[in-house]
């Protein structure tokens, strides 16, 4: 698998201290077991029993989520059933809201491997980050536009204020294809703020700050039961919405700790779908949540809709975010979908027979 090759501009997004890792490719997996020869000490004697081997010591690291909802779901299984510990690690999971902190922290290292919006991922190496997306695990948009309950159709929210996230992420991605549908410009028709996480976003439309913004379904549906109308939903739009992303340096010096992270993280995936009862359990401890038709329909969105079994990060969506990251940047136009993925991780779980083994 060649690694793509890093963009010439420098990160403009990260702050001037943090470090960038190195530019040269990956190494490749490590051979398999019979590509160099163990070690051999002299046999025990006879009628000796050798002392078991203690087991290794598991490799620590920590690894970031960013938003309340299903979208970080499968850290969240992963930490709370012990599939980290399970593969040969002992994580600790860092909540980082912010795209340009989450991205500086990767390359740093000092969180070498993230959860974050897709997009950011594709911005970061546009400016230069030595930083890879090795699993789009949300691979569609699952956001609905919601509004004021005055608001009834497009014409109603030309004038007044939207929120997003962040510029050039996810939720304005989301944000602006919602809009289209419905016959508005952002910019143009309407001012748009950057607030948050969807959770603070709909807290500001429920305090009137803004006239309309995106969630996720499950959120969606928990307005519309507020008196907050859904006016426009991008789900059936083909676009990366959530990535694993790793810093380049970690993936060079750690790749067989990246497959063990991802053997766990696909694991999880697995175990959502398939363990209800005790997902929901998971997802309202996390999300800090009493509600349970919240829980439900977040869990029915996640596991049957949205998570992807075997999130390969792909060409097809690399190039849509990248066409639409041509609208403000010019190189984005030119550069290749190629190099902003790195689906080795999980092709070398493919052929050790890991999805298999889970029945995928």
């Amino acid at each position: 698998m060649r690694l793509p090759t890093l963009p010439t501009g420098l990160l403009a997004l990260l702050l001037a201290l943090a470090p960038l890792g190195a530019c040269s490719s990956p190494a490749p997996p490590p051979a398999g077991p019979g590509a160099a020869p163990a070690s051999r000490g002299s046999s025990p004697a006879a009628g000796t029993a050798s002392a078991p081997a203690a087991p290794p010591a598991p490799v620590r690291l920590k690894a970031a989520w960013f938003t309340v909802g299903g979208q970080s779901a499968p850290l969240w299984v992963a930490q709370d059933v012990g599939l980290f510990q399970k593969h040969g690690l002992e994580v600790e999971l860092v909540f980082i809201e912010g795209a340009t902190l989450a991205v500086q922290s990767a390359v740093s290292g000092e969180v070498p491997i993230i959860t974050t919006g897709s997009p950011a991922i594709v911005n970061a190496r546009l400016e230069g980050a030595d930083l890879f997306d090795i699993a789009h695990y949300v691979p569609v948009l699952p956001y609905v536009l919601i509004a004021n309950p005055r608001i009834r159709s497009g014409a109603d929210l030309k004038g007044g204020r939207g929120a997003t996230a962040r510029r050039g992420g996810a939720s304005d991605v989301a944000f602006h294809l919602t809009l289209r549908k419905l016959g508005v410009q952002p910019e143009t028709d309407l001012t748009v703020i950057e607030i948050g996480a969807q959770q603070s976003r709909f807290a500001a439309l429920q305090a009137g700050s803004v006239d309309a913004t995106v969630v996720d379904e499950a959120f969606g549906e928990e307005a519309e039961r507020l008196g907050f109308p859904v006016l426009a939903d991008v789900r059936d739009v083909q676009f990366p919405f959530v990535s694993v992303g790793v810093g380049g340096r970690y993936l060079r010096e750690q790749p067989e700790t990246v497959r063990a992270f991802m053997r766990a993280f696909v694991e999880a995936i697995h175990f959502f779908k398939t363990n209800r009862a005790e997902s929901e359990r998971i997802l309202a401890t996390w999300m800090k949540t009493e509600n349970q038709a919240l829980v439900a329909d977040t869990w029915e969105a996640y596991s049957s809709r949205y998570l992807a079994s075997k999130p390969y990060p792909t060409v097809e969506g690399a190039r849509a975010m990248l066409e639409f990251a041509a609208e403000r940047n010019p190189r984005a136009a030119e550069a290749d979908p190629r190099d902003f993925i790195y689906p080795q991780i999980l092709e070398d779980l493919e052929r050790e027979g890991f999805f298999e083994r889970l029945g995928r």
